[in-house]
């Protein structure tokens, strides 16, 4: 097998530079152009058969390279730019928005589900729209975070699952209970398959005439069977990620790989075909593959066992010095010592794209829904950080952001955006008499806008098999297979969504600021307020340091903002958890902000809290930058107090420590015992930075010195030279004040 080191020059840039076949099919523009061809002449056909024969027409056309220099060598040219941060801006997209409406009843692909939403609901469309332009928050029905059941993949293979499908079919044709939407189902699976299986016999004559035998003999395996090797277990990872990306969907995670490929390694070991070393190289050539794809907000796997491919992994990780793919962490109570210490150990080195998970509050989480501990055992972390159940449930995980802090503002105008002067939502009262009247109002402006969300995902996620039909995932689902029913029209055990609200440490302090400027100290009246909020403080900075000054901020492990913040918790909790969604399933609530902190606090006015207008607001579950005065202790403290099990949706807590803190072996053993610690008190998720101030005010100053230093962003990891200014600014502010 091919020596990684010595190919990673060829490896690099793979993507940018493949070279395609020009024989082995149609260039970009021709197919595009034959692919908007078959949209427009196939408009009146069912949607998933639409999706199916679109897939067999890419898949038949395609142009494939061949790169010898890797042992993953296979390239199909879909029109990726993959030297853009996004690597889905693919033609597909531009030709389903050039189109037109002819076909957008019956379109495959998700980018025209706004277009829709426009025309099918225009009421919950134009309200989204509003929502997302003053930074309210935003609702879908969420197509971009998919999972296959790696399971079935790896226990069936394309041919299995084929089969699988097929039997379904027949078994209910035979006892005269096929409906026609289920024979509409199992055709386009069964259409989807029999294209994979088509353009693997093509890549097959082509990697022959490359000289790549070691591939083509997998290939030719997992033509017909599932894998028997850890080399062909890594392959058919790729392919099937590859198969099931063509569309909208975005496989964001690879599953447990450490769990998957350990039977593997350990019969590939027993058999002479494998030692530790060569599985290093091959995880070496894996890895680098997702780095070199340029994958978008970093492509997930997740580690979940304690066995040799565990530590080789972390090993290779390290060596490898890359920011994609990233890690999710599972971490069960008997975590071993040496396995923690190791993860913090990578963290403190500098490999932050790590997210360790806690498995106790998942599962009192999935307890909270009624589904018992049997299912949530086999959890699987998705996207940046979401639970959910492979195989078993559609959990939306991003179908909604809410931004909480946006309705303290609109409760202060009495409903009007401080921006845009635009009104949203119910108008409520301009001044209320008592600070509890004014904490009544915020609670009953954020319950509508709660009640308004649901009404979109549900309205929303009716038109999901519609817009964007998915047999090629489906096809993975025991229940959809046994139903004959879409994975986006019910097809799971468990049907969910989840709502995920954000921004609690902005929104507690503002409530706070309001209770101190209007009612205690009596600096203002409430609409006076509104007026300075409105001026974004200008000509009233006494009263604004006087409020960024105040003690009483949430992160410290502080009485009052700790309860506060816990209360609108307790809420949110009692209007979403479990409440039905129009799919058979219930919603979950989740905590985390992802870059909206940034992007959102971009359209909201000034805050009582005393940030300026467009200023960032609270990332998932931090402190305001800056206001963590009190050490990483205290700002855990207040995080744990708001009662973690309930954030099934995410709920990560992002730490900054000096360098200092955590050096030497005493240093490991206080890393991996504060994550214990942190978990044993409910905490649901954690990952961050160690790093100094002084480092990140250098390569700020100085980007040529640090082009490797990575930064734990949110959900993914970014090069710091790479992150805008203002990015730049809230990572010095939390390290500044961070011990």
């Amino acid at each position: 097998m091919l020596n990684f080191y010595k190919q990673r020059p060829f490896l690099e840039n793979e993507f940018e530079e493949a070279e395609w076949i020009p024989e082995s099919g149609l260039n970009e523009d021709a197919l595009s152009d034959g692919f908007h061809a078959y949209l427009v002449e196939n408009q009146n056909m069912e949607p998933p058969l639409l999706r199916a024969g679109g897939l067999r027409y890419l898949l038949e056309n395609c142009q494939i390279s061949i790169n010898p220099h890797s042992i993953f060598c296979q390239k199909m040219n879909l029109g990726v730019r993959y030297n853009s941060s996004q690597s889905d801006a693919d033609f597909l997209k531009k030709q389903l928005h050039e189109a037109g409406p002819d076909i957008m009843e019956n379109c495959m692909f998700y980018p025209r589900n706004r277009d829709f939403q426009e025309q099918m609901a225009p009421e919950q469309a134009a309200l989204n729209r509003k929502a997302m332009s003053i930074g309210a928050g935003r609702a879908c029905a969420d197509f971009r975070h998919a999972c296959p059941d790696w399971t079935a993949v790896f226990q069936l293979g394309f041919s299995g699952l084929r089969s699988r499908l097929e039997k379904a079919k027949n078994e209910k044709e035979m006892a005269g209970i096929l409906t026609e939407e289920q024979r509409v189902f199992y055709d386009a699976a069964i259409i989807s398959y029999d294209a994979i299986l088509a353009y693997i016999d093509r890549v097959i004559r082509y990697s022959e005439k490359f000289d790549v035998p070691e591939y083509t003999a997998a290939l030719r395996q997992l033509r017909n069977s599932p894998p028997q090797t850890t080399y062909e277990a890594m392959i058919l990872t790729i392919l099937f990620t590859n198969f099931a990306e063509i569309g909208y969907e975005k496989v964001r995670t690879l599953g447990l790989l450490d769990v998957m490929y350990e039977p593997f390694y350990r019969r590939d070991c027993e058999q002479g075909r494998c030692s530790r070393e060569e599985m290093k190289n091959m995880l070496c050539f894996f890895f680098l593959y997702w780095n070199a794809a340029r994958r978008g907000a970093q492509q997930p796997f997740g580690l979940g066992g304690t066995g040799e491919v565990t530590y080789l992994m972390l090993e290779v990780y390290e060596e490898l010095n890359i920011i994609n793919p990233k890690l999710h962490m599972r971490c069960a109570a008997d975590i071993p010592e040496q396995l923690l210490r190791r993860v913090a150990e990578l963290i403190r080195k500098g490999s932050s794209s790590i997210v360790l998970i806690n498995d106790e509050a998942v599962y009192r989480g999935y307890e909270l829904l009624g589904i018992p501990r049997c299912d949530s055992k086999n959890y699987l972390p998705m996207g940046c950080y979401e639970p959910f159940l492979m195989g078993k449930e559609e959990a939306y995980i991003c179908a909604s952001w809410l931004n909480i802090a946006k309705q303290v503002e609109l409760t202060i105008t009495g409903g009007v955006d401080l921006l845009t002067g635009e009104t949203f939502g119910t108008p409520t009262p301009q001044e209320y008499d008592t600070y509890a009247e004014f904490l009544e109002g915020f609670y009953s402006r954020l319950h509508e806008f709660v009640n308004q969300t649901v009404d979109m995902i549900d309205t929303f996620s009716a038109f999901g098999v519609k817009v964007n039909p998915s047999p090629v995932l489906s096809a993975t689902m025991e229940s959809c297979v046994e139903k004959g029913v879409d994975i986006y029209d019910g097809g799971m055990v468990y049907n969910n969504a989840t709502i995920k609200a954000y921004g609690i440490g902005t929104a507690t302090d503002a409530l706070l600021g309001v209770k101190k400027l209007v009612y205690d100290d009596c600096l203002f009246s409430l609409p006076e307020l509104a007026r300075v909020l409105r001026m974004n403080w200008k000509g009233y900075e006494y009263q604004r340091q006087l409020i960024l000054n105040d003690q009483q901020k949430y992160g410290n492990h502080l009485q009052q903002p700790d309860d506060l913040a816990r209360e609108i918790y307790d809420h949110l909790a009692c209007w979403i958890i479990g409440k039905s969604n129009t799919r058979g399933g219930v919603y979950r609530l989740g905590a985390d902000s992802v870059d909206f902190a940034m992007t959102e606090g971009e359209k909201m006015g000034a805050s009582a809290d005393g940030r300026l207008a467009g200023e960032p607001i609270s990332k998932n579950l931090r402190p305001v930058s800056g206001m963590q005065r009190r050490g990483v202790t205290a700002a855990m403290e207040s995080a744990l107090h708001l009662g973690q099990e309930r954030f099934l949706g995410s709920a990560p807590f992002d730490f900054l420590v000096h360098p200092s803190a955590v050096q030497g072996e005493d240093g490991l053993d206080a890393m991996a015992a504060s994550f214990r610690a942190y978990f044993a008190a409910g905490g649901m998720a954690i990952h961050g930075n160690v790093i100094s101030y002084e480092t990140l005010l250098e390569a700020r100053d100085n980007p040529e010195k640090y082009s490797d230093l990575q930064i734990r962003v949110c959900g993914w990891n970014d090069y710091f030279v790479n992150l805008s200014p203002a990015q730049q600014e809230q990572f010095l502010r939390q390290a500044k004040v961070s011990v």
